[in-house]
């Protein structure tokens, strides 16, 4: 059999090798650590989720006394046991923030809570209900805060934000993490702020993300994952059985085409 020319071994070997793996620089995150390096970095100021007009939040009391307990709670139907639920069902088990800020709570009325975290909100309902209860415990969350993951994730589609605040990683890890050509190096951030929508497109890979003011996510963004151009070109089809039969046929074309 004839040889194969090194100008078209060299390609052939290339093509293989790009279809059977992806660079390891393009899937690592927070890259540039050393072994055993302990790294600290400041975080961003970021306060606390605030609650808003329009919003609804899953109010519940805790109490030994049970028939206090139940009559604040009039439409959940579970007494004392845990918040097993989802945010759908949340959602459906909440109060209503009005256009005012206010909400309206059984036994205690109406309250202002617009402005104010879920903890401050938290403490403000306990001191109403503790000329009616005795040592009450209330566990407020929020029932329509999400984030939106699109894009190169396993399970794309909205992540819900129900206690204080949540980290890029925390939410790509609910959307089912990356799938294998998710590009690490250039996932944008949709934000709305006020009258405005900011673009903000992050490495992953950079360790710095840390202490972007990115690095936690807000209420409403958007997470959009873009592909490598490897998926854009279709060499995610590409097996390696595929590539290993087109060359077995190419070198056995060549070879009966060059026998002398």
């Amino acid at each position: 059999m004839t040889p194969i020319p090194r100008k078209l071994l060299v390609p052939l070997l290339a093509l293989l090798g790009l279809s059977a793996c992806i660079p390891q620089r393009r899937v690592l995150l927070l890259q540039d650590l050393e072994q055993e390096q302990r790294v600290e970095f400041a975080l961003m100021d970021q306060e606390e989720i605030r609650i808003q007009p329009e919003d609804f939040l899953f109010v519940r009391l805790q109490s030994f006394d049970e028939q206090s307990a139940n009559f604040f709670n009039p439409n959940f139907g579970i007494g004392n046991q845990g918040m097993g639920m989802g945010m759908s069902d949340l959602s459906l088990l909440s109060y209503w923030v009005d256009r005012e800020g206010q909400v309206d709570l059984p036994m205690v009325g109406r309250l202002e809570v617009a402005g104010r975290s879920l903890a401050e909100a938290k403490a403000l309902i306990e001191a109403k209900l503790a000329s009616y209860v005795n040592q009450p415990f209330v566990v407020v969350a929020f029932a329509n805060k999400n984030v939106t993951i699109l894009g190169e994730v396993n399970n794309p589609g909205s992540v819900d934000i129900n206690q204080y605040r949540m980290n890029i990683f925390q939410a790509l890890a609910s959307a089912g993490d990356f799938t294998t050509y998710a590009n690490r190096d250039r996932v944008q951030i949709v934000r709305e702020q006020e009258d405005t929508v900011r673009i903000h497109e992050l490495d992953l890979r950079d360790r710095r993300l840390l202490e972007s003011e990115f690095y936690y996510l807000q209420a409403n963004d958007v997470v959009y994952v873009r592909p490598m151009k490897a998926k854009m070109f279709g060499i995610d089809q590409l097996t390696f059985g595929t590539v290993s039969s087109v060359l077995s046929l190419g070198l056995l074309i060549y070879s009966i085409t060059n026998r002398p």
